[in-house]
């Protein structure tokens, strides 16, 4: 029963550690995230879906953020039922974050494939010039002049 219980709390402290590392990826996506909106509205993109869904993931964030932090006191304070079931509150959370996390995508995807189409051929990149098709030397039957001045044949 000892060996289990030390089991349970080595699980527990992977598990803990997990959500942490993924609570910090999300922080640095968030920061990226609120980036790229701020560079679509200052071009003049409608970003009121993803704005609204930018606050939603958020929130989510701090809330997961806040009972991993609640999981990792009772951790400390040896209550280790309570820090599981904690963790489970948070992965649930993060769940729902990433769900909001694949709807702001989503809606990027769309800003950015609406603003490709809308670009006007004119606006877009020239094209190199096209290249006439000519059929290519057949060097076996050509008389060229090589170097010395010589015909080769």
């Amino acid at each position: 029963q000892d060996v289990q219980k030390k089991v349970n709390r080595a699980h527990l402290a992977v598990a803990s550690n997990k959500i942490a590392g993924v609570v910090e990826k999300l922080e640095h996506l968030n920061t990226r995230l609120t980036n790229a909106v701020a560079k679509f509205k200052e071009s003049g993109k409608d970003i009121s879906k993803i704005q609204g869904e930018l606050d939603a993931f958020n929130k989510l964030l701090s809330q997961a953020k806040a009972l991993h932090g609640e999981a990792k006191a009772l951790f400390e304070q040896g209550k280790h039922p309570e820090a599981a079931a904690k963790n489970r509150e948070a992965h649930k959370v993060l769940q729902e974050a990433h769900k909001e996390l694949n709807d702001i995508l989503r809606y990027f995807k769309l800003l950015t494939l609406s603003e490709r189409r809308k670009v006007s051929p004119s606006e877009a990149k020239p094209a190199e010039a096209p290249v006439e098709a000519t059929a290519p030397a057949d060097s076996s039957s050509a008389n060229t002049t090589d170097a010395s001045g010589g015909a080769s044949q």
